[in-house]
């Protein structure tokens, strides 16, 4: 029987390391960090708060601050990238369903298009969308 080299040790490892890497689904997994949930709890009565203020700026400041404490939950999860929206694709695995993920997504695209268009008008309906939309995604990072 001849001796086993490195090389083909790294061979036969290699798909059981793949598989633990990738899961079912091909999507890379994610450890899950720890994430202090109530400071996010203390974090979202504050931009419910200043929804409530209903007037413009408010609105405004409510939807940056629900896009930054998203941010905040998905890096301490451990989701890795340079960018929000890295962080967001590499992140997917870490929220419980399609969903909440495609929130977040919307929500970070309304928070965007508040921040980069010149002019943008950001009706109320639209920052209460928005907020819906981050408090899905919140929920299904199971961080509310």
């Amino acid at each position: 029987m001849a001796k086993e080299t490195l090389e083909t040790k790294i061979i036969f490892a290699l798909p059981r390391l793949l598989k633990r890497l990738f899961g079912k689904e091909g999507r890379v997994r994610i450890k899950k960090g720890s994430l202090d949930r109530e400071s996010v709890r203390r974090d979202w009565q504050q931009i419910e708060e200043k929804m409530s203020l209903n007037n413009p700026s408010a609105f405004q400041s409510a939807v940056l601050s629900a896009d930054k404490l998203l941010d905040y939950c998905l890096k301490e999860l451990g989701a890795s990238g340079e960018t929000m929206g890295e962080r967001l694709k590499n992140g997917q695995s870490l929220f419980v369903d399609d969903g909440s993920y495609q929130a977040a997504w919307e929500g970070h695209k309304q928070r965007n298009r508040l921040v980069h268009e010149h002019n943008a008008d950001f009706m109320h309906y639209e920052a209460r969308d928005a907020i819906s939309k981050f408090k899905e995604a919140l929920k299904g990072l199971s961080a509310l």
